[in-house]
């Protein structure tokens, strides 16, 4: 029992000193359609003409568009990394705008089923990652679930996007 508190005393440490070396930000809104997207891309583009070096997550496993917005089409995405054991730095694509992203899919239920222990496990491995990163960007999905909460308890900064729409709003 002492072995395991430590290790996850020592793993919250290795978060939290990941999060304080990047800006880290998570990118969400209750509502789809709002712009998440949008400002997470131009936020990281923003950021890369600042000459920071800037990483984009599509942290929206369900329905992937970052890549879409960043006019690429990733060879590799996440699902290759979490559950076909591909590097990270091997998933990650260039784009023409100066910021990397790791690019999510979309229509895959292994990704939106993945389960909150994996989930832990691959934010935790995304952050220490990232670590060679100046700029850390969760382009997540809409909504509540436990997904977007667990990208948004790992980002020290959150950013909710809402449009006067009266559903966004809500």
């Amino acid at each position: 029992d002492q072995a395991a508190s430590l290790r996850s005393y020592q793993s919250s440490l290795s978060r939290m000193e990941a999060k304080r070396a990047i800006t880290c930000v998570a990118v969400a809104s209750g509502k789809g359609g709002v712009g998440k997207t949008l400002v997470s891309v131009n936020l990281g583009i923003a950021f890369a003409k600042l000459k920071r070096k800037v990483l984009i997550v599509d942290a929206d496993l369900g329905l992937a568009n970052a890549d879409i917005c960043l006019g690429v089409n990733p060879e590799f995405t996440l699902q290759d990394a979490i559950f076909r054991g591909k590097p990270f730095n091997e998933v990650v694509t260039k784009t023409p705008y100066g910021v990397d992203l790791l690019a999510a899919s979309s229509g895959s239920a292994e990704m939106v089923s993945m389960g909150a222990a994996r989930m832990g496990l691959v934010i935790q491995d995304l952050l220490s990652f990232a670590a060679a990163y100046d700029v850390l960007i969760f382009d997540c999905a809409s909504g509540i679930d436990s997904g977007v909460t667990s990208f948004l308890k790992a980002a020290p900064m959150n950013l909710i996007v809402a449009n006067p729409s009266p559903t966004s709003i809500m």
